[in-house]
């Protein structure tokens, strides 16, 4: 799928003030799954944020990409190598790959859904509400004074 046909469609359900025109569109458009996917899923983080640049080049968002985003989100790619290689990718792509590119770093595609209206176009696809909480305390079962046994 062509970056700027990617983003234009972006826009086009950024434009959208309806949730369900949103998720109508989001379900026109298989393809943008794993655009979706990359951005918002809580699992994939990449580490590095995509510094604007006033170069640009003819490459688009291909193959290439997602194996630079899966080598962040692995750690192959960290610290000093990662920001070389992001910096270096973003020069080479033309200005909407850029765009599309800075947005998946930044976990966001600035197109006014939430992770709960993608679940409802594509099931499951990005985890919601994952969090690590303690288990609620049965309080009838502390016995108090609760003391300290030393196991020397």
């Amino acid at each position: 799928m062509n970056s700027k046909f990617v983003m234009s469609t972006i826009q086009n359900i950024a434009n959208e003030s309806s949730r369900n025109e949103k998720k109508r569109i989001m379900s026109q458009y298989p393809e943008l799954k794993r655009y979706f996917k990359y951005a918002y899923c809580p699992f994939k983080t990449y580490g590095v944020k995509a510094k604007p640049t006033i170069f640009y080049g003819a490459f688009t968002f291909t193959d290439a990409t997602w194996m630079i985003l899966d080598a962040l989100a692995v750690r192959r790619l960290t610290g000093h190598a990662a920001e070389e290689a992001v910096e270096a990718w973003m020069r080479i792509m033309e200005p909407e790959s850029q765009k599309l590119f800075t947005r998946i770093l930044d976990k966001d595609l600035r197109c006014g859904v939430s992770v709960k209206s993608i679940n409802e176009v594509w099931p499951n696809l990005v985890a919601e509400g994952v969090t690590m909480q303690p288990e609620p305390i049965n309080w009838d079962k502390v016995v108090y004074p609760a003391i300290r046994k030393d196991h020397n």
